[in-house]
């Protein structure tokens, strides 16, 4: 499981930076417009771990949006080196018209709440 030695902001937003230019191609886009990050807290039942509330708002196409909940799901592993992360809510906002299952090019505008994990700092800040 990885897990930076902090909260360390700066290498989280280049991991998201790095996820969205990677995976942002025209045709099948994903734009990140926002990134908001909470107040750090140690989990109650592990000490040793604290999360940091992060909030973003995208826009993707449904191919996208997948592939990100993918990447957001295997977070943590060895094989994905990003740090662990799960989401608590998600908001999916469609056009108009609706959702159109089968269409994976669909854009939907969507707000993700989530966490990510980091060791809890020996010394209180």
């Amino acid at each position: 499981m990885i897990l930076p030695p902090d909260e360390n902001y700066t290498d989280l937003t280049r991991q998201f930076d790095d996820y969205f230019s990677n995976h942002d191609k025209p045709g099948n886009p994903i734009l990140q417009s926002s990134l908001r990050f909470g107040k750090g807290t140690p989990v109650a039942n592990l000490p040793d771990v604290s999360l940091l509330p992060v909030a973003m708002n995208l826009e993707a196409t449904r191919d996208n949006f997948l592939k990100f909940l993918e990447y957001v799901s295997s977070s943590g592993s060895r094989d994905s080196v990003s740090r662990m992360m799960d989401i608590n809510s998600i908001q999916l906002n469609f056009p108009e018209g609706g959702e159109v299952v089968k269409d994976l090019s669909q854009k939907i505008n969507f707000t993700v709440d989530m966490n990510t994990y980091y060791l809890t700092p020996k010394v209180a800040r």
